[in-house]
């Protein structure tokens, strides 16, 4: 149930969302009225470990592939991302 509704937030946002249940039990009962009729009464928020393996499973469905910073940015964007900072520039005298 709670994958339906991360698969659905991803969908709608292309994020992850850490939500707590009550904020999203409009949403569960939606889910629970249309896709699993028989009547859900009881469901607990997963576990950490449980919502970043459904994540994970979320992201194979949609292609999604890690992407280290050097990989992925190129251009104006990757040298950006190279550049350095002088730490005293940060603070003025």
């Amino acid at each position: 149930m709670h994958l339906t509704l991360q698969l659905g937030y991803f969908k709608a946002k292309r994020q992850f969302f850490v939500y707590a249940q009550d904020a999203v039990l409009e949403d569960l009962r939606h889910v629970l009225d249309r896709i699993f009729r028989e009547g859900f009464s009881v469901y607990q928020t997963p576990s950490r470990p449980t919502r970043l393996e459904q994540q994970r499973i979320i992201l194979k469905l949609f292609d999604y592939r890690s992407v280290t910073v050097r990989q992925g940015r190129t251009g104006a964007q990757g040298a950006a991302d190279r550049q350095t900072v002088d730490p005293a520039s940060l603070y003025p005298a």
